[in-house]
């Protein structure tokens, strides 16, 4: 998620971010319908929405990938070549003998920076296996009249899951307050994923069990959210700048 322009250490300027990023998918999926069956769909979308958004903000969404940008020194490093790996076993009993570092020797904003990084991780691959549970499900026992809740359910997993991913990445560049944000948005949807978990549950007996298991785990998970977002703060008070 990239919004040039714009301060993501910001509050103010994290909700605008936000609010642009919503009204442009809003935009683009009514558009998506309209002209996905005809040709060249893409330049017709964009012609459409070329006027109603920041030039900026489009150039970053055409431009924006997995890989780091032409120059950036990761793309330097070379992967494993086959032989690399060390032989298995070798290095073990030096790697025992090695002291642990002190954990008192680390400053306290990296080791705050690495409780984050764990804890955000853990979420993620939860969010991943309920969201992969969801799926397997909705496939074999909702009911047709049932499928667009089910639909419905599913996306809130997936904004839910890509909402705690892009606040990893935020993270991962100190732009702390729009990662708080996102764990915000992310919270909020627990609230409508166990909503939505607790109706289908009332009325499947043969879902009741694994959805109740699975509404509090993602109960869990909003609260482990929340204190996230306290280390969060943690590190903002820090001062630090990386």
């Amino acid at each position: 998620m990239d919004f040039p322009g714009y301060n993501l250490n910001d509050a103010d300027d994290c909700r605008q971010a936000t609010a642009l990023n919503d009204r442009f998918i809003h935009r683009y999926m009514g558009l998506l319908d309209r002209f996905e069956q005809l040709p060249a769909c893409d330049d017709l979308i964009y012609n459409q929405v070329k006027d109603e958004f920041p030039q900026e903000y489009l150039n970053s969404l055409r431009s924006f990938g997995t890989l780091p940008p032409p120059g950036d020194p990761m793309l330097d490093e070379q992967p494993p070549q086959p032989g690399d790996e060390p032989p298995p076993d070798s290095g073990d009993e030096d790697e025992q003998q090695k002291p642990q570092q002190d954990d008192s020797s680390v400053p306290a904003d990296i080791r705050l920076m690495q409780r984050l990084d764990q804890g955000a991780r853990l979420v993620v691959s939860s969010a991943y296996q309920l969201l992969m549970d969801w799926c397997n499900l909705s496939a074999i026992v909702i009911k047709p009249q049932q499928r667009q809740r089910g639909m419905q359910l599913l996306g809130y997993l997936a904004l839910f899951t890509g909402n705690i991913n892009s606040s990893i990445d935020q993270l991962s560049c100190y732009q702390l307050e729009m990662a708080i944000l996102l764990c915000r948005r992310a919270q909020a949807l627990c609230d409508k994923i166990i909503a939505l978990m607790d109706a289908f549950s009332t009325e499947s007996e043969q879902l009741k069990s694994i959805l109740d298991m699975r509404a509090k785990s993602v109960n869990v998970l909003k609260g482990t959210l929340e204190e996230h977002i306290k280390t969060c703060r943690l590190l903002q008070d820090t001062g630090r700048s990386f």
